[in-house]
């Protein structure tokens, strides 16, 4: 991974705040940031506190995981809702 995630969407914010009258359409760019996909998950498995793992306690697996769910988002092959069918 090239930067925090955090420092990802702090960038996201500055350039927003910046550009206050500029709507983006295409997220594409940002869902090809995988630190962003690395934050979501730390944010998911946050402690009651609201505590963020460290990105050095991500299991391998759950990368690699988090790497197919990108890359199947992106490729569209991922099917939004669909609990129960897989992508692969």
């Amino acid at each position: 991974m090239e930067e925090d995630g955090v420092s990802v969407c702090s960038e996201l914010w500055i350039e927003s705040f910046r550009n206050p009258n500029q709507t983006l359409t295409n997220l594409t760019n940002y869902l090809r940031r995988f630190e962003l996909w690395v934050l979501a998950y730390q944010k998911v498995c946050a402690d009651e506190m609201g505590a963020y793992m460290p990105k050095s306690s991500v299991q391998r697996s759950a990368l690699e995981d988090l790497l197919a769910l990108r890359n199947a988002v992106l490729d569209n092959r991922f099917r939004w809702g669909a609990r129960l069918e897989f992508f692969y």
